[in-house]
């Protein structure tokens, strides 16, 4: 078995830009996937933010986690 997670936790994270230019028509589903795209940055730079809080952390995920949930 490989542990390939276990010199980076991070490593499996690989950018994800949201650009769903066929599937979302309209401006509300251009919105949503700008703003997954950029709860998503924000939550990953808050993983290595030494300043950041659990609650910063925590509102962080709860925004991005009610995005993907609709």
């Amino acid at each position: 078995m490989t542990h390939w997670f276990h010199r980076n936790p991070l490593k499996a994270t690989a950018p994800v830009s949201f650009n769903y230019y066929g599937v979302a028509t309209t401006p509300a589903a251009s919105k949503v996937c700008n703003d997954l795209r950029l709860s998503r940055t924000r939550l990953l730079e808050l993983f290595t933010d030494l300043s950041c809080n659990p609650e910063m952390m925590k509102n962080a995920a709860d925004l991005y986690f009610s995005l993907l949930q609709g």
